[in-house]
């Protein structure tokens, strides 16, 4: 490395190359290799200080926050972004930078100590962290979201001796996904209400005069008066009318499950579940606890449309023999998995534009509108898992 460093400029330029895919950005790239440079040549040489000169502003042009931690106190090499966004003293300089104190969260809301942070990965696992974001608040009450980058540091002998950590503040963009969400549910919900309005009506109108004609029908072949003829198309009609009827209960419960809203989500989907299982003819398993009373019913209904259509998907295409659905509270969250065994798929090609008919796109939509989390992990031949985060109350 250090002859590496001692030849060309294009040399220099080289070297970045390799070093493609260790952090997320160029900008990340060009710090691994920069800062260890500088951490490797000779102090002592007029040269190597003309060096270290030289990519010391290198790392401050560059379009993304640079720091190196050296332990869980101390920083080094800071750019100016680095400083401004996470509010340095700018009296600190050179080596020895004190860590701010900052509160970091995941983005679930859970608090992170420094060992689980993109830095503590890199000094301590020698993991290498792309894109993580982390919702950070300083002492002084300012709350920011940062995508965090690290990589590991290493010495001649090869051990981990600091980090590279670079830092993009995604603020506006969280914000602006904030109202994309906060517009998308309102949608959502104007869907909801107005399903919930004609289910209602197929339910009350519809439903109960099929249900007295039905019962009428009965009635007139109770008695026995009609020829056979007619005694005939009488009981194919009253069969024909209990058809539709079942026809219309159907589509009420694909509308909006009324039972959702008698009962709440943990008996609602349990009888989803059984009742799809029982259509299908596939052995399911379900774990399901008692849930809070106070749930938000944005999360309920999303919760039970993830079901709905995990279901749905499973009968459509995934050929399988087994299939669990687990609903349960986790904290301030609610966690659900829905998973078969399955002929499972490509996720990567189900997303695309040309397979809407998986579902997926709308089901992260209806997700993410309550501020959750879908991860869906599935390869060909090994079945499928959804997992779904919710907010137990929106915020």
């Amino acid at each position: 490395m250090l002859r590496m460093f001692a030849d060309t400029v294009d040399d220099v330029v080289w070297f970045d190359a390799l070093l493609l895919g260790a952090v997320t950005g160029l900008g990340g790239y060009m710090a691994v290799s920069l800062v260890k440079a500088a951490r490797t040549v000779d102090h002592a040489d007029a040269e190597a200080r003309a060096y270290r000169r030289r990519l010391e502003s290198v790392i401050e042009e560059m379009p993304i926050g640079v720091a190196v931690v050296e332990n869980e106190t101390t920083l080094s090499l800071v750019n100016e972004r680095y400083r401004r966004l996470l509010r340095l003293d700018p009296r600190q300089t050179g080596a020895g930078i004190p860590i701010p104190a900052l509160r970091v969260y995941d983005r679930e809301g859970r608090a992170l100590p420094m060992s689980c942070l993109p830095s503590g990965r890199a000094m301590n696992a020698g993991e290498t962290v792309r894109g993580e974001e982390f919702r950070v608040e300083s002492s002084g009450g300012k709350t920011l979201w940062l995508s965090v980058g690290a990589a590991p540091i290493r010495n001649d002998e090869g051990q981990i001796s600091a980090a590279v950590v670079t830092v993009v503040d995604i603020t506006q963009a969280k914000a602006d996904e904030a109202e994309r969400n906060r517009l998308l549910a309102a949608i959502l919900e104007a869907q909801e209400n107005e399903r919930l309005r004609i289910a209602r009506e197929l339910h009350d109108e519809l439903g109960q005069k099929l249900t007295a004609l039905s019962i009428g029908l009965k009635t007139l072949e109770a008695r026995g008066e009609t020829a056979e003829p007619e005694a005939r198309r009488l009981s194919a009609s009253r069969q024909l009318v209990d058809e539709i009827s079942e026809s219309v209960r159907h589509i009420t419960g694909r509308l909006r499950p009324l039972l959702l809203d008698e009962v709440g989500l943990a008996i609602a989907a349990e009888d989803l579940a059984l009742a799809w299982g029982e259509q299908m003819s596939i052995a399911i398993d379900t774990h399901i606890d008692e849930l809070p009373a106070d749930l938000s019913a944005d999360t309920g209904i999303v919760a039970y449309r993830v079901i709905q259509e995990s279901l749905t998907n499973v009968a459509r295409h995934a050929s399988a023999s087994n299939v669990s659905v687990t609903l349960h509270r986790d904290g301030a969250h609610l966690r659900i998995a829905i998973e078969d065994d399955g002929v499972g798929f490509d996720r990567a090609s189900a997303m695309n534009a040309s397979s809407r008919h998986f579902g997926l796109a709308g089901m992260e939509e209806r997700v993410r509108s309550v501020g959750g989390r879908l991860d869906i992990e599935s390869e060909p031949g090994i079945g499928t898992a959804v997992f779904v985060s919710l907010p137990l109350r929106k915020e």
